[in-house]
């Protein structure tokens, strides 16, 4: 384990996967030419559903004991926080779908993995390393460890911060997401769930139907945050109403209704690959 490389767990089953390797079998790494991580840190947005927790306190526990060091980082404020109506100092940042009066469906810009996983988890990684925000730090001084799996290549990237060297062992592992979730429920006993928001407007319209069966108290948590940010024109920062759904319509009534795009279905808003791993 090398104490200047880091993993970004993001709570979902790729990572998981990579982490349970990590803990059972390290040896599957021997061959990536890169050292394995010592620190693995966790991005908690304030708004992860209950059994993402879980997850995320059950692979730290089995980490814990293999001697890696685990952290849960979080933004001064949480995603939550920053809707209006609960504290008014601005506008939620995820890519919130807004009407207008003729009804065009348009599409806020989305900062929420930078503000809520990747800003807490690199001022986390400077800290460890012993540098001051904005302090100057050598070119590849660190090796961050993602998620990604084969399928999702596309995603992969090279970090803005030069210090940092994006590595993604899953992709040069030649495995994909059924691969790591067989592997996470062998060694778990239980299937990883997907890692977002409960509010994630990126959410397949099916998983918004099954989140209204499965898991209604989620569901109506959903419908209240959906009501809360529908008139951000009252801050000035947006012209018309805004919606978490797709079809320009209350979550309530939504559910059911259209197709909603996913996430990695659509190139503008492709995931950087640090949240729903």
């Amino acid at each position: 384990m090398d104490q200047s490389t880091f993993f970004s767990f993001g709570g979902g089953v790729q990572s998981s996967a990579l982490a349970l390797m990590l803990a059972a079998n390290p040896e599957v790494f021997d061959n990536l030419g890169y050292p394995l991580p010592m620190h693995i840190i966790f991005a908690d947005t304030g708004a992860e559903p209950d059994y993402v927790l879980k997850n995320v306190d059950n692979i730290f526990g089995i980490l814990a004991k293999e001697g890696y060091k685990t952290y849960v980082v979080r933004a001064r404020d949480t995603i939550l926080d920053e809707c209006p109506s609960s504290s008014g100092r601005g506008i939620s940042t995820p890519p919130y779908y807004t009407k207008s009066s003729a009804g065009k469906i348009g599409i806020l810009r989305r900062q929420c993995t930078k503000t809520y996983k990747i800003d807490p988890i690199t001022a986390k990684q400077r800290e460890i390393l012993g540098y001051k925000y904005k302090q100057k730090i050598p070119s590849g001084k660190a090796n961050l460890w993602l998620g990604i799996s084969v399928e999702e290549a596309r995603r992969m990237r090279s970090s803005v911060n030069q210090w940092i060297t994006n590595r993604y062992p899953l992709v040069d592992l030649r495995l994909d997401r059924s691969a790591c979730g067989a592997y996470a429920y062998k060694v778990l006993g239980y299937s990883v769930k997907k890692s977002s928001c409960f509010f994630c407007p990126f959410k397949h319209q099916e998983e918004w139907v099954s989140l209204k069966r499965d898991n209604p108290d989620l569901f109506d948590k959903a419908v209240e945050f959906d009501e809360r940010i529908r008139n951000l024109t009252t801050f000035g920062k947006v012209n018309n109403p805004c919606y978490i759904h797709r079809s320009g319509l209350p979550l309530k009534d939504a559910a059911g209704v259209g197709i909603q795009l996913s996430l990695f279905n659509q190139p503008e808003e492709e995931c950087n690959g640090t949240c729903f791993l």
